[in-house]
């Protein structure tokens, strides 16, 4: 391993479609040196072609029997050259500087954990900046600012200390949701520094995160736990309860039954969720 580098990893399951340009959005970097680790999750379409398709030494191919997202970014992860990561969806695409970015600020603030950048999503082919309050700097209070849309460390935005993701690796039995599960175990342990440029396009209109599982189990709106108290960490997650009671009706009646007595953690998440209603709307 080499520190301060940064390994790319993109989970790749039949989106032939796609892969090209998020691979070229990669090797277009004004910073050119990286690993772009592709991680094929069983795909059985013309993806694995496409790719062998580019010739770039930067570039690493590997295959594994299908076991979902969370299985492909753990097998990325154990495979990773660098001391750093960043995973990148198949079907959306980094911005030329978003590693220099990214590599700036790693040698600057050594007791960084996790940096985590401003993004555009794309809807209907239109680009629209995720926040324009987010302001660099280092994070007080991880759950809080995910509360308030100030901190928002999704795929394509984010690089990790490898170590950190070995310490946390994504639960693999979970199709939806399982950035935030991570996510919320690493906001407990570890240092978040938010940096104001945008490094990323999230294109929505395809985004599976959308649409619940047939099968809640397979979901983190499942497992939710709420601590003693009122805390921004029980913000949040009340604030997944909802989702599950709107996605899964039966299923979170009997999986939280105590939630529906919470009437101050209900107010406080309607409180916050309708001043920041239109980002949340396209996150979750």
């Amino acid at each position: 391993m080499e520190k301060d580098k940064i390994s790319i990893i993109i989970p790749l399951y039949n989106k032939g479609n796609n892969i090209k340009e998020t691979i070229l959005s990669v090797l277009n970097q004004t910073y050119e040196d990286f690993e772009l680790l592709i991680v094929d999750d069983g795909s059985t379409d013309n993806s694995s072609d496409i790719v062998k398709s580019i010739n770039d030494r930067r570039i690493r191919y590997v295959y594994k029997e299908n076991g979902g997202p969370s299985s492909a970014r753990n097998y990325g992860v154990q495979h990773a050259l660098y001391d750093w990561i960043l995973f990148l969806d198949a079907d959306d695409q980094l911005l030329p500087t978003a590693i220099e970015i990214f590599c700036e600020h790693i040698a600057k603030y050594e007791s960084v954990d996790c940096f985590f950048a401003n993004f555009y999503y794309s809807r209907d082919k239109k680009l629209k900046l995720y926040s324009g309050h987010y302001k660099s700097g280092f994070i007080k209070n991880n759950f809080k600012s995910f509360a308030l849309r100030k901190c928002m460390p999704r795929t394509g935005t984010a690089v990790f200390k490898k170590t950190v993701l070995q310490a946390c690796p994504f639960k693999e039995y979970l199709r939806r949701y399982e950035d935030l599960e991570q996510f919320f175990r690493i906001f407990s342990r570890f240092v978040f520094f938010r940096i104001e440029e945008p490094v990323f396009v999230y294109v929505t209109d395809a985004c599976e995160a959308k649409y619940k599982r047939n099968d809640i189990s397979e979901d983190y709106l499942g497992y939710l736990k709420l601590t003693p108290g009122i805390s921004w960490k029980n913000i949040v997650i009340y604030h997944m309860y909802i989702l599950a009671r709107q996605d899964y009706p039966k299923e979170s009646k009997a999986l939280y039954p105590h939630f529906k007595n919470k009437l101050l953690l209900w107010f406080l998440v309607r409180l916050v969720t309708n001043k920041y209603i239109d980002r949340l709307y396209y996150y979750f």
